[in-house]
């Protein structure tokens, strides 16, 4: 217990030297054979964003997206950023040079993104030292929480963003504080087509500091980013950052401003390259005569596919090779030209999913041979066997066998078996059994009595009472009945059921209901207009399906929606092929619309394999604003070109 006690003692200590306040200590050293003590202060203020990509420091507002990673690491060199003005006016240049590399990262959480920093200064010189090895730098842990999501042209985005810096770095070298540093602040952007304008404003708590002629507590902190689109994710920007103590506001030594211009572009898909030179605007601590650098960004996007097959790039084992979806490890993206391994490719193979025994015996086929003794048994409920009944054997690959007696026992290949019998008094059945390689097994099934009859008359309704032309099955089976004229009449058999009736454009519904022996029950299935109806070429919608701005992310009120969609590509087999189609407004320039409105239409494709459509019926492309179906001149005509459209390329009706 003792132990334990020491250990919680150590570890509050430590907690309050960090977080209680107090002046930072001075370091002193011998400049010209006199003593200097000069304050430990974080004289390099630069800390890249994590993840905006039209600014080299400011933060956007941007969405940061669900389950996106975002790394960004940066190489660059400052020069005085600590210049030290005495009370007899020498100047002292505290810290000269240092070479530094940060390295970042974040995770998207949706509207949230939380994230690390840390710089490494590699090399630094400066009148404390002639020069120095590496030294790290104050990490900060950085989170973003987006507010308003911003829309071109129409809406500015809002988020508010918070740092806590931790003293880990030399702050003897002034790089770094000596006690926890944090910042709290807002960040705001628009977008105006290729222009981004971003804003950042906030306090940041400072241990307090002794500068002479001024005493520093907190700050004020600002930034104003510009970014402009060139091309494709290529472009200009420029950053304006500064701050300024509250103790000494605007006072010209406790007021740092640096400018950034910078570039950007891509070397390919998921990498983006910044470079940037500036230098301080004011004379503060913090405001360096020089500074230059570059970044190297990596931006994983979830929905990326690149070889179209159904399986995203961050689990597609063969990116540039479509997976062929042929039931056999079809979840590592890659095709399987010889599923079970047994040297036929399987175009040649008679059973590709069962390796060749390669028992000397039919050996050429692909397919295993192997015989069991199997015995087959029909039963009434009561154990007693049927009599006379007549059924057949059903291999999967060759011709039936069919008897007329039971037991009977055969001699049977190894695979599976679809058992079909009948017989006076009795239900049809039907069953499916395995047979292993060798052996003996029993197959015992019960039949069955043919149940007593009912009518069932069933009345399909819309909800003003119209009739409805439509369709209709009773229980679990896969047999639909017409309704012609909103109406169907069937012998069933008698006893409880549950009733599904369909109509074209019309949600199903299903009902319970009770025959009578040889008696009529009558029910009404009422069915509700559904929002999506299938025409000869196109299956239309009654509403839009809604993205986040800027993003191929499907926002959740058009879930619902999606969901009615693939199920209706589902009931529908005979749609073959239906084709998904993105399109934008004008705003922004034509390859960027055009890049947007695939990558939507890339999403909505997979949307619908993850509810079950097959890969093989969907197709995406995105038009950007090249197919207006209204005027670009007012803002409901845009929101009407703004549209995720579903043609039928290929039916089999």
């Amino acid at each position: 217990m003792c132990g334990i006690a020491s250990w919680v003692a150590a570890v509050a200590a430590l907690l309050a030297v960090w977080f209680v306040p107090g002046v930072a200590s001075a370091q002193a050293l011998t400049i010209d054979g006199e003593p200097v003590e000069v304050p430990l202060v974080a004289s390099d203020l630069f800390r890249p964003s994590i993840d905006a990509t039209r600014s080299v420091w400011t933060d956007d507002a941007s969405m940061p997206g669900r389950n996106t990673l975002f790394v960004r690491t940066s190489l660059y060199w400052v020069n005085k950023p600590f210049v030290w003005e005495r009370g007899d006016e020498s100047i002292d240049t505290i810290v000269g040079n240092a070479f530094a590399l940060s390295i970042g990262a974040g995770y998207g959480l949706g509207r949230a993104r939380v994230g690390v920093t840390a710089p490494v200064y590699l090399w630094s010189n400066g009148d404390l030292q002639t020069a120095s090895g590496a030294a790290l730098g104050d990490p900060n842990l950085d989170a973003r929480v987006v507010a308003v999501e911003g829309e071109n042209r129409a809406r500015p985005g809002l988020a508010v963003i918070g740092r806590v810096g931790l003293p880990l770095g030399a702050s003897n070298k002034q790089l770094g504080y000596s006690k926890v540093s944090w910042q709290l602040g807002l960040a705001a952007d628009f977008q105006i087509d290729a222009f981004k304008l971003a804003a950042n404003i906030g306090t940041h708590g400072v241990p307090p500091l002794d500068l002479g002629s001024v005493k520093i507590n907190d700050l004020l902190w600002y930034k104003v980013g510009l970014g402009y689109e060139v091309r494709d994710n290529a472009g200009l920007s420029l950053d304006i950052a500064g701050h300024t103590a509250y103790s000494a506001f605007f006072k010209p030594v406790a007021s740092p401003v640096e400018a950034l211009l910078g570039g950007f572009f891509p070397i390919r898909e998921d990498f983006l390259v910044q470079v940037f030179v500036g230098r301080g605007l004011t004379t503060g601590v913090g405001s360096p005569a020089l500074r230059a650098g570059a970044a190297l960004s990596y931006y994983r996007n979830p929905y990326a596919d690149a070889d179209l097959d159904g399986i995203p790039d961050s689990r597609d084992q063969c990116r540039d090779d479509p997976e062929d979806h042929d039931t056999w490890l079809d979840e590592d993206g890659c095709p399987d030209v010889d599923n079970d391994s047994d040297g036929f490719l399987d175009v040649d193979d008679g059973c590709p999913l069962d390796a060749e025994d390669k028992d000397d015996y039919e050996d050429h086929d692909g397919c295993p041979e192997g015989n069991a003794l199997v015995t087959i048994e029909l039963v009434s409920p009561d154990g007693e066997a049927v009599r006379m009944p007549s059924y057949r054997l059903v291999p999967r690959v060759g011709d039936p066998m069919a008897f007329s007696s039971s037991p009977t026992t055969q001699n049977l290949a190894e695979g599976s078996w679809l058992l079909e019998a009948t017989a006076d008094g009795m239900l049809p059945l039907s069953k499916t059994f395995e047979v292993p390689a060798d052996g003996a097994m029993l197959v015992r099934e019960i039949m069955q009595p043919e149940a007593k009859m009912g009518l069932l008359v069933l009345r399909i309704l819309d909800p003003d009472g119209q009739p409805l032309a439509g369709t209709w099955k009773l229980d679990n089976l896969s047999y639909e009945y017409g309704a012609s004229g909103g109406v169907g009449r069937r012998e069933v058999p008698a006893g409880a059921h549950s009733v599904t009736a369909r109509a074209p454009n019309y949600a199903p519904a299903t009902v319970s209901v009770d025959v009578p022996i040889d008696g009529e029950a009558e029910v009404v299935v009422v069915l509700n207009p559904t929002r999506v109806r299938v025409t000869r070429e196109r299956i239309d919608i009654d509403d839009k399906v809604y993205f986040e701005f800027d993003k191929a992310i499907i926002k959740p009120e058009s879930y619902s929606l999606l969901d009615e969609v693939a199920q209706t590509i589902i009931d529908h087999p005979e749609l073959l092929r239906i084709r998904i189609e993105g399109h934008t407004d004008s705003k922004g320039n034509d390859a960027y619309n055009m890049r947007l409105s695939q990558e939507r239409a890339d999403a909505v494709r997979m949307y619908f394999q993850n509810k079950g459509v097959e890969a093989s019926r969907l197709v995406s492309i995105g038009f950007g604003e090249t197919r207006p179906i209204d005027t670009n001149e007012t803002e409901a005509g845009r929101a009407n070109n703004r549209r995720v459209a579903f043609y039928i390329e290929e039916r089999s009706d």
